[in-house]
């Protein structure tokens, strides 16, 4: 009996003892796992920076900068297909790398993604962009900007891009004129005119019409305008509106002129180094249906800043847009064969196939443009 009283006795307090500390609470319905040696780490987020020199939003009706817009979609398309594991972080507007400066902030590792606009950098860098940079090539951007694609899939930038992971190229839209001083009709016109251009070849471009080409940066160009360092500008509509330079000019032409690539592309060690499902992630989102895509948004802007430029000369009592007749825009196109030739030949004195490159490029405008991939409003290429 003492021994059954003494078990009793311990019992009670045994229980006395415990219930001062009581049990954690345990949602059945959850499935973290509380054991630290059977947990399983959650991936790490990859954040990567993304740089670009394009300004965010233009006036309305256009809203967004087609090349922002479409590199916009692109990051969101990585981040949702990836599950989130992937945050890009984006910097438009030259916000955390110059215009200028790109290539070699993608190259030494200062940005993880950028817009390379080869032209506004260095065109002795980039000999066969530059090329490509020669009046009249494209008939719109949606046609060039898979052209531009295709050579490089072809194996004709391999020297230029072999210090990236390239994802997607395109090009601008065909430049036009915007002049503070004169209208722009005739070939004569352009006579001693002072144009803004970025780079060769576009200085050749202007000087084979008799023009005084000023390299300027585009984003410089409107103070340029303004403070009359130059009269004219050599730049798409759609620019013209990006840059607020259509405020400045008094008169715009249609030009049919220079289609400059842009290329967007990835440090090659951030690309090494990332995990074989994202990197598939983005080759999926890589590559000519995105260079379609950025053509097509970059088009439909056009159409739009057009409009825009055709209210705003209205508004202020000044002249229409000029559309030079197909014989005028000929006579531009003779001026320019002595360019033509000129650059085909300095590219094949540095071993660069110019010819081929420039006869490869124009079969395939005609191939995407009998396809139907031009956009529907684009100018006939003259004979």
């Amino acid at each position: 009996m003492k021994i059954l009283i003494g078990l009793m006795f311990c019992f009670i307090c045994v229980l006395a003892f415990t219930s001062c500390f009581p049990v954690p609470c345990v949602n059945k319905s959850s499935t973290a796992v509380t054991s630290t040696t059977n947990s399983i780490p959650e991936s790490p987020v990859i954040v990567l920076k993304m740089a670009s020199w394009m300004p965010q939003q233009l006036p309305p009706p256009i809203d967004w900068d087609a090349f922002y817009y479409t590199f916009n979609a692109w990051a969101d398309t990585i981040e949702q297909e990836s599950g989130s594991r992937v945050k890009i972080e984006r910097y438009p507007g030259e916000s955390l790398i110059k215009m200028a400066d790109m290539t070699d902030a993608v190259i030494q590792g200062l940005v993880d993604i950028v817009v390379i606009h080869p032209i506004a950098e260095n065109h002795s860098r980039y000999p066969v962009s530059s090329l490509l940079s020669l009046p009249h090539l494209f008939p719109d951007t949606s046609v060039g900007s898979m052209v531009v694609q295709k050579l490089f899939e072809e194996g004709y930038y391999d020297t230029e891009f072999n210090k990236v992971h390239m994802l997607f190229r395109t090009i601008n839209y065909p430049s036009d004129i915007g002049c503070r001083t004169k209208p722009i009709r005739t070939l004569e016109d352009f006579k001693d005119l002072k144009v803004g251009v970025m780079d060769e070849p576009e200085g050749a471009t202007l000087r084979a019409l008799g023009a005084i080409p000023v390299r300027s940066p585009v984003t410089k160009q409107c103070t340029a305008l303004e403070t009359g360092l130059i009269d004219a500008t050599w730049l798409e509509f759609h620019g013209q509106v990006a840059f607020n330079l259509y405020h400045v000019a008094k008169y715009f032409t249609k030009a049919f002129g220079s289609a400059r690539t842009l290329d967007v592309c990835m440090n090659l060690d951030t690309w090494n180094k990332l995990p074989p499902d994202i990197q598939q992630i983005i080759n999926k989102n890589s590559g000519i249906a995105w260079s379609l895509r950025t053509g097509r948004r970059f088009d439909s802007n056009y159409e739009k800043s057009t409009i825009l430029i055709e209210d705003y000369l209205k508004q202020n009592g000044y002249p229409p847009i000029e559309y030079p007749s197909r014989e005028e825009i000929a006579r531009w196109d003779k001026a320019w064969d002595s360019v033509y030739s000129t650059s085909i030949a300095e590219a094949e004195s540095k071993g660069i196939p110019g010819s081929k490159i420039i006869d490869r490029a124009r079969e395939l405008v005609r191939m995407y443009v009998a396809d139907g991939f031009s956009y529907p409003s684009a100018k006939p290429l003259t004979d």
